[in-house]
């Protein structure tokens, strides 16, 4: 049996926001497993994971670990780092403008 000490408040969960990085590790994984042909399952047979926990990676709901996130992209023939970089596009909405063509709309 559980007492409620005097004094402290019960935590309220708040819902943090999806981290970007969470993001962008899901969708290179999914588009790789695409392009080298694989289902779900057949990765997570390759990878020793569940599909249901390589679904779950792909739509953003959970975490992977390092040594997870290793054997994926081992079983995608892939190095760690790809599964980890952002796409252009997503470095250039980040590039800050800077130098003398800062707020000219860059260079002519």
């Amino acid at each position: 049996m559980s007492k409620r000490v005097a004094g402290r408040k019960k935590r309220t969960t708040r819902k943090k926001p999806v981290p970007k990085e969470r993001i962008i590790f899901a969708r290179n994984l999914q588009a790789a497993r695409k392009a080298a042909g694989q289902t779900q399952g057949q990765m997570g047979r390759i990878a020793g994971l569940a599909q249901p926990f390589i679904s779950d990676l792909e739509n953003g709901k959970t975490t992977v670990s390092l040594d997870n996130a290793a054997y994926l992209a081992d079983a995608l023939g892939l190095p760690l780092y790809k599964l980890l970089m952002p796409y252009p596009q997503d470095l250039e909405s980040e590039a800050k403008p800077s130098g003398p063509e800062a707020g000219r709309g860059g260079a002519q």
